[in-house]
Parts: C-alpha cells; sequence; structure tokens
C-alpha cells in the first residue's frame, strides 16, 4: 500500500522583523499557494537568506503528521549497506555503474553495485503515493533531456535543499554548468528510500532508474532554472 501524501502546502511563514526581544515588531508573513510559488520565489528572489526558509520548512516537516509516520515505517541505515555507500564516499560509483547498466557495458562488480542500490530501494523502500511533490538541484537539465533517465535521483521533501544541492554543483564546474532545481509530481506509485539522517535536514527521498520526466514549464529566474516535470515509471534494468 502506498503511504499518504506528505504536503505542506498552502504555506504560511511568518518571521520576527527583528531578533531582539524588547524591540517591538511585526511579523513578516510570507503566503506560498503552492511549490511552484515558492521555488518561483527563490529563482527570482535578490536576498541570500535560504537559511531562514530552511529552518521554517525542516520544522515544518518535523511537526507533519505523514512525516512522522514514514520515518516510523522506513528501514534502518544499518539494514541498507549499498546506500549507506551511496550517501558516503560511493555516490559517484553507483552512479557510474547505473549508466553503464543501461548503456549494457556494465562489468560483473558494476552490475553488483547497481543490483544492490535499486533492490535495496525495491525490497526496502516505502511507496511513495500518486500526486507526491519532491524537489532535486542539479547542475544541467539532463533529467529531463535524456529519456529515460539511466541513474537514481536524490530528490527531497524540501526546496531549500534542492537550490542549495543546485549551487553546490554550480558552484563545482562553474564555467561549464547552470543551476535547475526540479519540482516534480509523482503520475504513478513509485519505491523510494527515506534517507533522512537524524539531525541532518536534507529529508532525502531516492528514487530508482528508469525513470522519466516529462516537462510541464520552465522559469529562468536571476538565480536559477526552474523546471516542472511529472515523474513516470517506464524502465527497469533487465528490459
Amino acid at each position: 500500500m502506498p503511504e499518504n501524501k506528505i504536503d505542506l502546502f498552502p504555506i504560511s511563514m511568518k518571521f520576527q522583523t527583528n531578533s531582539f526581544p524588547w524591540v517591538q515588531s511585526e511579523n513578516e508573513v510570507l503566503d506560498f499557494k503552492t511549490p511552484w510559488d515558492l521555488i518561483r520565489y527563490f529563482s527570482d528572489k535578490d536576498s541570500d537568506d535560504n537559511g531562514r526558509y530552511q529552518t521554517y520548512i525542516d520544522q515544518e516537516l518535523k511537526r507533519h503528521s505523514e512525516v512522522r509516520n514514514w520515518h516510523r515505517k522506513r528501514t534502518k541505515f544499518s539494514k541498507l549497506p549499498h546506500f549507506s555507500k551511496y550517501k558516503g564516499a560511493a555516490y559517484d560509483v553507483y552512479h557510474s555503474a547505473a549508466r553503464k547498466v543501461y548503456s549494457g557495458a556494465a562489468s560483473v562488480e558494476e552490475k553488483r553495485l547497481f543490483d544492490g542500490l535499486r533492490d535495496e530501494i525495491e525490497d526496502h523502500g516505502l511507496l511513495a503515493p500518486v500526486g507526491q511533490t519532491v524537489f532535486h538541484g542539479r547542475a544541467d537539465d539532463n533529467l529531463s533531456t535524456q529519456v529515460p533517465y539511466a541513474s537514481f535521483v536524490s530528490t527531497s521533501l524540501d526546496p531549500v535543499v534542492a537550490v542549495l544541492s543546485a549551487v553546490r554543483r554550480h558552484c563545482a564546474l562553474p564555467e561549464k554548468s547552470q543551476k535547475y532545481v526540479y519540482l516534480l509530481h509523482l503520475l504513478q506509485e513509485i519505491p523510494v528510500l527515506w534517507g533522512h539522517w537524524r539531525n541532518v535536514p536534507e529529508w532525502e527521498l531516492l528514487l530508482p532508474p528508469g525513470l522519466v520526466f516529462e516537462v510541464l514549464r520552465k522559469h529562468s529566474g536571476p538565480n536559477f532554472a526552474i523546471i516542472e516535470a511529472t515523474v513516470a515509471r517506464v524502465w527497469t534494468h533487465n528490459q
């Protein structure tokens, strides 16, 4: 059975305009009806104060009843050896293995790594429901131009995490990349691994390889480009 959808929207963010408790001040209130509205705001705004937004959303996710349900049903990292390696030093190794499997040129070891992580998603993951929205940040638009996308996809329930991921990846190759933030809507029930580490506000959901991302709309702001897309599953490793 799929899990119930985690949805924070519409969201109303309230911030104190003055941090001194002895100074009377009004709250700053920012209302966002949809995830697109929030990501568009981040893409276009002048100030670089993502930290306060991440803190606010992190607290909202911690309070959300369905977030607690998903967390309670998760498989612990001690039972996910491949995912633990993927989250560590072998991140690029698993992505390379997935691309080799898709191209038909994988070695025995690359096939073992690919199958291991894919099987952990399939066998120990949660089933994300139709309509679930997740976010992904990167330094290219390969997610929606390579069909199907051959590798694993690290997404987040927190849009600020995706923004920071896009910035970080772009900084690694500033002259050869562009910042992209994907706003993704699941068209099917898709297995995901709950990858949220304690006290690390990433709120990761790892998606399996072989997905198709169909673009709904785009926006190019001064801070980064947005691609809103649907997610469907059309490819498995043995096809």
